[in-house]
């Protein structure tokens, strides 16, 4: 049988992408039952406790109308039943006893609650007096009686000290009238001593896990677990409501912020734009200026001339003016998204696990982006890449567009060294970057759409220098094919 991998796979990014997704939600109905089980667990220990207590109360009633009221057994069978028996129906209406108890003497033994649901036992373990004090001498206790009083100064005795064990019941209740060989017993059902933390190992290991019933348990706390379930659900309800009140909120925030920064990109090239209509009037007004400097214009040429460099004096004061009112507008632009920015900061920690985890990943694969561009290793196209990556615009980059004409300047210059290797080199190295340009194209015979290629990447060049004017998109990627192929790596 063939196994495909794929589909397995699949499987298990399907399954972790559902826990993914459910993850509050699995661990909130984990928490609501945790704290149904800790109630019910504190619940019954309670109820198992105040049940031990009145039991040991139970037990001193009987022993003081044993004293004072010189109960025979009739008698006290008779209130024995009438106080512990509670009706129990089934089939042949028997009845059971809460607390059982038992009164010895020695032509007789009784005990209450005798019917089929509750066997009697206590009259089996100890049918006379003789018995009682034998069990007890293994106990290495000394029976002591008050000098004021009818009783035997220690009453509680474990199971486990009188070598009668059973798990369900860890202790019995015994006492003896002075001067009688009258004695009463009762099983105490739950607990010995008074050490609390034994108390409560012994209920979670017998009690609890061991004999108490499910019904039991259900019955006694199921009002609570009512409550428990319902504030569970409204507290789930208001929580899931909030988580998605703020996904919304944050929605609307990611999508003002791209709002805001499609904007920014188009007044950003907009702006580029205007940049360059400005430098491309600065440079035919300088040439139209030189050429009236020069003197090689009769009058009614250099009239002319003048009037054309009033009109795009004017025109480039009309650009600027603009410009500087659409840098004012990507101003506010900028300073509204970082007003967008921090909110979203303050929104994140608001989100639910998974959505809070892919943003706080994006923010950290940005910056890890940020720092490589001062690596020296990677490739122009890979640098481009990085700052592509944290850049508002996909053509502004700032970093790379610098090291990018540095390096092109500096491959100009070595091929000139090459080709003149040392004679007459201070004369050419000292010429314009235009003039290298044609030199080069001269001495090795470049193809013409070559020159034309570097005299646009001199020309965009002298605009990023000049004038902070980003080049097309298609220039930038001639001009890294172009320094890909030489041995130029980024200087920074």
């Amino acid at each position: 049988m063939i196994v495909d991998s794929d589909k397995i796979q699949f499987a298990e990014n399907k399954y972790f992408s559902w826990l993914k997704k459910y993850r509050f939600d699995i661990i909130w109905m984990f928490i609501t039952l945790a704290i149904i089980l800790l109630i019910n667990i504190a619940y019954m220990y309670s109820r198992d406790k105040t049940l031990s207590t009145v039991e040991k109360n139970d037990f001193k009633v009987f022993s003081k109308l044993m004293y004072v009221a010189l109960l025979n057994t009739r008698k006290f069978i008779k209130i024995a039943d009438a106080l512990t028996i509670r009706p129990y129906h089934t089939k042949n209406k028997s009845r059971q006893a809460l607390f059982q108890i038992a009164m010895i003497t020695p032509k007789k033994c009784v005990e209450n609650g005798k019917s089929p649901r509750n066997k009697p036992f206590l009259c089996k373990l100890f049918p006379n007096p003789d018995a009682i004090e034998d069990i007890l001498k293994k106990t290495n206790t000394t029976i002591k009686i008050k000098q004021s009083g009818q009783i035997i100064t220690r009453v509680e005795y474990s199971t486990k000290e009188l070598g009668l064990y059973d798990p369900r019941y860890n202790a019995y209740l015994i006492q003896k009238r002075k001067n009688t060989h009258k004695w009463i017993i009762a099983k105490k059902r739950y607990y010995y001593g008074d050490s609390a933390w034994q108390h409560f190992y012994f209920f979670i290991t017998k009690r609890y896990i061991q004999t108490t019933s499910f019904n039991s348990k259900w019955r006694h706390t199921k009002y609570s677990i009512y409550v428990i379930l319902l504030a569970s659900f409204f507290l789930w309800l208001f929580f899931k409501s909030r988580e998605r009140q703020n996904s919304k909120k944050y929605r609307e925030l990611i999508s003002e912020a791209n709002n805001i920064k499609a904007k920014i990109i188009n007044e950003e090239n907009a702006y580029n734009t205007l940049k360059d209509k400005i430098y491309i009037l600065e440079e035919d007004i300088r040439l139209e200026e030189l050429k009236l400097t020069s003197g090689s214009m009769d009058r009614s040429q250099s009239k002319l001339a003048l009037e054309g460099i009033r009109k795009k004096t004017v025109r480039q004061t009309q650009l600027h003016g603009a410009s500087i009112k659409l840098k004012d507008e990507i101003i506010s632009l900028e300073m509204r998204s970082e007003m967008l920015e921090e909110l979203m900061d303050k929104n994140r920690v608001k989100l639910n696990i998974d959505k809070r985890d892919a943003e706080y990943r994006k923010m950290t694969l940005e910056s890890k982006a940020v720092k490589q561009l001062w690596r020296h290793e990677p490739t122009w196209s890979r640098r481009k890449q990085i700052e592509t990556t944290v850049s508002l615009i996909e053509n502004n980059l700032p970093f790379t567009l610098t090291q990018a004409f540095i390096a092109f300047e500096r491959h100009i210059e070595n091929e000139v060294e090459r080709l003149f290797e040392g004679q007459e080199l201070e004369e050419v190295l000292d010429k314009t970057l235009i003039k290298k340009i044609n030199i080069i194209s001269k001495e090795k015979k470049v193809s013409q759409n070559e020159q034309n290629l570097y005299h646009e990447i001199r020309k965009a060049r002298n605009k990023w220098v000049h004038g902070a004017i980003y080049p097309s998109k298609e220039l930038l990627e001639k001009l890294l094919s172009v320094l890909e192929k030489t041995d130029m790596s980024p200087p920074l």
